[in-house]
């Protein structure tokens, strides 16, 4: 029986058309993911504290005492600086324990401090987005690195004292401190004296 090469040659063709228009299909798929990877950070922030804010506040509701969410300022651990978040309790006796384990921030997301935004040269951050803590203080908690931490902290009702803002942003993490420059990637949680929040997206919100 004969062989028919032209036919061959035919097939072969169209399955490299199939294989490129695969090809094609996975690059527009994967394609956007990639060049996303940072506002899928961002997302993936956007979830994590918002767990860890609602954590905060149940476990200072159930157990009727204070929590807090304590976001890590230590200079002398970069990595962690910004980016290291806890929940803790604090116990019969006036310790604070640590409630499930701390995370840490996709990067390049970190929190914007309350004060003093590190930017590139040339780059103004308006004075009104920035984080509003309920203090400050170096505390030394089994589970975390002792240093000193800034926190927003629940009452025994779930309520907060004044209404606080916990911003985060993409920032440039090239240096050993983070710098922000990407003011319109910048997300804002709303807290309200109730302790419940709300998420905004665009600083002209706040």
């Amino acid at each position: 029986m004969k062989s028919h090469p032209s036919n061959r040659r035919a097939f072969t063709l169209i399955e490299l058309l199939i294989v490129m228009g695969l090809i094609v299909s996975v690059l527009l798929i994967v394609g956007p993911q990639l060049a996303t990877s940072d506002s899928a950070g961002l997302r993936q922030a956007e979830t994590m504290i918002a767990g860890l804010l609602r954590s905060a506040r149940a476990v200072s509701v159930m157990n009727k005492t204070r929590g807090r969410l304590l976001i890590s300022q230590d200079l002398s651990v970069p990595e962690n600086r910004l980016a290291l978040l806890a929940v803790v309790l604090r116990d019969e006796s006036g310790a604070w324990t640590l409630v499930g384990e701390p995370v840490r921030l996709p990067e390049p997301v970190r929190i914007v401090p309350a004060n003093a935004v590190p930017t590139p040269a040339g780059v103004a951050w308006p004075a009104k987005i920035v984080s509003t803590f309920s203090g400050s203080e170096t505390m030394s908690v089994d589970g975390l690195p002792t240093g000193n931490y800034s926190y927003l902290e629940f009452t025994v009702t779930g309520s907060i004292a004044v209404s606080k803002q916990l911003v985060f942003s993409l920032c440039d993490r090239s240096s050993p401190a983070p710098v922000f420059v990407a003011l319109d990637q910048m997300r804002c949680f709303l807290l309200r004296t109730s302790g419940n929040f709300v998420l905004l997206r665009e600083g002209s919100s706040l």
